[in-house]
């Protein structure tokens, strides 16, 4: 059970270890946020994307069928299906993974880990993949994303401000 001294502890040890997270809008609530055990997040996923998005493993690279999808709608967390990134800002980036120009306002987290970003679902804490400041401008970044920790919701229209 987390009390809110280890909570705090918690933080502490990451403010420590030069880790800083960050999101990309308001957090989402914690009446919203998905947090289920190691066991029911085992139940839930598939054990490869148990493996990526519980251990923070990564896919193979041109692994994944995402990777040429160019069709219109969301792209969704695979462990809650929260929204995560839209169709039109997708690109690509010749990396072999799914890759984004920006994420829905709040859908994710950012944690930096010396120079690495990792990006991670703001509802479910699964983890997606990774965030470059090497993208195309203005905003310069490219969130590359394993593809097996997303689902694509075809049809479904996001904001062109996002």
């Amino acid at each position: 059970m987390t009390t809110r001294r280890k909570l705090l502890l918690g933080i502490s040890g990451f403010v420590s270890a030069g880790i800083v997270l960050r999101s990309t809008s308001p957090a989402i609530a914690a009446a919203d946020r998905l947090k289920l055990s190691e066991e029911a997040w085992r139940q839930r996923l598939d054990p490869d994307v148990f493996d990526v998005m519980r251990n923070k493993a990564t896919e193979s690279p041109g692994s994944s069928a995402l990777l040429s999808e160019v069709g219109n709608g969301v792209f969704a967390c695979a462990a809650c299906d929260a929204p995560l990134f839209p169709s039109h800002r997708k690109f690509d980036a010749g990396s072999g993974w799914p890759t984004f120009l920006a994420a829905v306002p709040g859908a994710v987290t950012e944690a930096s880990i010396g120079s690495q970003r990792e990006v991670s679902c703001s509802r479910c804490d699964g983890h997606l993949g990774y965030v470059f400041s090497d993208g195309p401008k203005p905003a310069g970044l490219r969130y590359c994303i394993n593809g097996i920790a997303m689902r694509f919701s075809a049809g479904v229209r996001m904001s062109s401000e996002v």
